[in-house]
């Protein structure tokens, strides 16, 4: 086994009876055997002691990690006698989870399923979506790429709406509002004067009731940005991420055609705001949590204010892979029961 020297537990590193560590670093590792040597250009480090021949077993046993408390801790509670027997008498060590440690922006982000599979057992750390995101829109290449410019140049060229659907929190588990938000202000420096978001309520990666405390800012937000930049922005419909549009288990078609008639056909509930939707929505089913909250449209003197249309663009903004690819290919069927699907760039 080959990893870097800085990856390699100090238990490793002091030789311990059993197990063989093999390192190297740089162009010019050259093999050996024998004691932790380093060399004075520092390319090389290594160090072996004797072990058992394979296999080895890679075992990955999903949701058992090494909480802080006891309180719903069920790895912690439960009997496991071959863990304890391994920690006690095998070479462990642990390893985080979460953060920077595994490619997060920072470390108050959670990992998740996707964010171990890309780290786990890579050898190195490597920026994960939301990292990439970021540094996306701090280096501008997300503006100055060909897929903005033409979501973007669409909308001038046919002085169309720019429509942006995602999971709509700060979760950082699949999107971030602060994301969405450079996207509207950009979208609005470079003259887009018709701008919609499909909010899609999360509730899963962040408190269970919380739409509102990120709906509330949000639409101050919308209202300063058209203040400044003469743009109308607006959110045009939602709901709950597990009712509609994010079939993130590419199972639920009923959810993905729910999301379509509420985003690009305007049929659903009908509300004057995001706010009162989820209120009235909370009254009718008491103790429902955001993510299964039922559709919302948002209308203005009967007529839905955003729904997407011919020759409009489109941007999923969620960075996440997972639960967008029946949405975003629906976008280019021709049809999806009674409804016509609009020719929409995105």
């Amino acid at each position: 086994m080959r990893t870097p020297a800085r990856a390699l537990p100090e238990v490793a590193r002091a030789g311990t009876k059993g197990y063989t560590f093999g390192l190297e670093e740089g162009p010019g590792h050259r093999p050996g055997r024998g004691k932790g040597r380093a060399e004075p250009d520092g390319r090389t480090q290594e160090v072996g002691v004797p072990g058992p021949k394979g296999p080895l077993v890679l075992v990955i046993m999903d949701g058992v990690g090494i909480g802080r408390y006891a309180e719903g801790d069920a790895v912690r509670s439960a009997l496991t006698p071959h863990l304890e027997w391994l920690k006690a008498h095998a070479v462990t060590t642990q390893l985080r989870a979460h953060g920077t440690a595994v490619g997060l922006p920072s470390d108050e982000d959670m990992g998740n399923s996707e964010v171990g599979h890309n780290a786990i057992g890579c050898g190195r750390v490597f920026a994960q979506g939301a990292m990439l995101v970021n540094r996306a829109i701090a280096t501008r290449s997300l503006f100055e790429g060909p897929v903005w410019n033409e979501v973007v140049g669409n909308c001038l060229a046919n002085r169309s709406t720019l429509h942006f659907i995602g999971l709509f929190s700060d979760g950082n588990v699949h999107s971030h509002l602060d994301h969405l938000r450079a996207l509207l202000t950009e979208a609005a420096g470079r003259g887009v004067k018709r701008l919609r978001v499909h909010a899609l309520l999360d509730g899963r990666d962040v408190g269970e009731t919380s739409a509102l405390e990120y709906v509330d800012p949000f639409e101050a937000f919308l209202k300063d940005l058209g203040a400044a930049r003469g743009v109308d922005a607006r959110i045009a419909s939602g709901g709950g991420r597990m009712f509609i549009t994010m079939d993130r288990y590419n199972a639920d078609w009923q959810m993905v055609k729910r999301g379509w008639d509420t985003h690009v056909r305007g049929v659903g509930p009908a509300f004057a705001t995001a706010r009162e939707a989820i209120e009235a929505h909370r009254r009718a089913r008491p103790g429902v949590i955001d993510q299964d909250l039922p559709p919302f449209v948002i209308v203005e003197n009967g007529r839905p204010v955003g729904p997407i249309a011919d020759g409009d663009s489109v941007v999923y903004f969620n960075f996440r892979g997972i639960a967008r690819s029946r949405s975003a290919g629906r976008s280019r069927s021709p049809t999806c029961a009674s409804s016509t699907a609009p020719r929409c760039r995105g």
